[in-house]
C-alpha cells in the first residue's frame, strides 16, 4: 500500500502520509535497481517526483531560491503544497488557497542538547526535559517556517507556540503560533497527529 493514510484538516487541507518504503521500492523496480542504492537527495528527489505522479499526472515540482516547492507549471491553477519526509515515511499537504506548511519528525536526544536554541524561556519552563513536548515545540516551528517559506527565521527570537500545555500525552490536537518578521505578526493553528514513533505537524500561513 504506497498511500498510508489521507484525511482533512480543520482548514480544508488535504493530508498524504505515504509508505516511503513502498516509494523507494516503486523507482527501483522502474530503474532495475535496488531500493537500498537510493541515498540522501536522490532519495528524496525520486520520492517526490513518484508522488506528484501519483497525485498530479504530468506536474513537475522546483524550489525556489529559500528552497520551498512550487509547481514548475505556472499557466495552470495548482494547489499550494508542501512536504516533509523520512527515511520511513513521506507526509504531504496541499490547500487550494493558503501556503501550506507540514512537517514528520521522531523522537531523538539531540533535540533535548539543542533545545534552548529554538525554544523561548517560556516553552522551556514548561517543556523542561520532556521530549514529547519539545519535539512538538520544534516540529511545530518548522512547519511554521515552511508555511512562511520566505527567508531565514530565528526559531527562538522570531516565533512562539503556546495553548499546547493540555496536550501532553494526547494523540492529535490544535494549539497556537506566532511568527514575528519585520514588525509583522503572523498567527497559526497548528494541528498535529502522533503515529508512533512520528510525530506529523501542519499549519496554513495566515495574513495578518
Amino acid at each position: 500500500m504506497i498511500i498510508e493514510e489521507t484525511w482533512t484538516g480543520k482548514s480544508g487541507e488535504t493530508l498524504h502520509l505515504w509508505n516511503g518504503h513502498a516509494l523507494m521500492q516503486k523507482y527501483a523496480n522502474s530503474l532495475d535497481s535496488s531500493a537500498e542504492e537510493l541515498r540522501g537527495r536522490e532519495l528524496e528527489r525520486r520520492m517526490i517526483e513518484s508522488a506528484c505522479e501519483w497525485l498530479h499526472p504530468g506536474e513537475i515540482l522546483v524550489k525556489d531560491d529559500f528552497g520551498k516547492p512550487y509547481w514548475k507549471n505556472r499557466e495552470i491553477a495548482m494547489p499550494h503544497m508542501n512536504y516533509s519526509h523520512t527515511k520511513d515515511l513521506l507526509f504531504w499537504g496541499e490547500h487550494n488557497s493558503q501556503r501550506i506548511g507540514v512537517d514528520v519528525e521522531h523522537e531523538r536526544e539531540q533535540l533535548l542538547r539543542i533545545k534552548h536554541k529554538f525554544c523561548t524561556a517560556e516553552e522551556l519552563q514548561f517543556c523542561q526535559d520532556n521530549i514529547q513536548q519539545i519535539l512538538l515545540v520544534w516540529s511545530a516551528k518548522e512547519a511554521m517556517y515552511k508555511a512562511y517559506g520566505q527567508k531565514e527565521i530565528d526559531f527562538r527570537e522570531q516565533m512562539n507556540v503556546w495553548d499546547f500545555e493540555h496536550l501532553q500525552g494526547e494523540q492529535t490536537g490544535q494549539f497556537k503560533g506566532q511568527l514575528l518578521v519585520d514588525r509583522t505578526s503572523f498567527e497559526f493553528e497548528i494541528e498535529f497527529r502522533r503515529k508512533s514513533p512520528y510525530l506529523l505537524t501542519w499549519t496554513l500561513l495566515n495574513h495578518p
